[in-house]
């Protein structure tokens, strides 16, 4: 249960990060995001804990590509952790 409430904050807030501030990131990271928010709504209905972690996962990768396109909005040079995982 407290692994399914923190995917669920986590979640809306990487949500709510995305729609201000996905702009900043490549047209791939967005469409990885997309995937991502889709793979955790799924995930936070699922039965057991593995997709759940795995979504945690997935969305801490966003949430940090989010947070480096928010300072430094302007380097393009910043690498993208979530494609580091494709």
């Amino acid at each position: 249960m407290v692994l399914r409430n923190k995917l669920e904050s986590l979640l809306r807030n990487t949500q709510k990060s995305f729609t201000k501030f996905g702009g900043l990131l490549s047209a791939n990271d967005q469409e990885i995001a997309e995937r991502v928010f889709g793979e955790a709504e799924a995930a936070a209905t699922a039965e057991g804990r593995e997709p759940i972690n795995k979504a945690l996962t997935a969305l801490e990768r966003v949430a940090a590509d989010l947070t480096n396109a928010m300072m430094n909005p302007t380097n393009e040079a910043v690498p993208s952790s979530a494609e580091d995982s494709n």
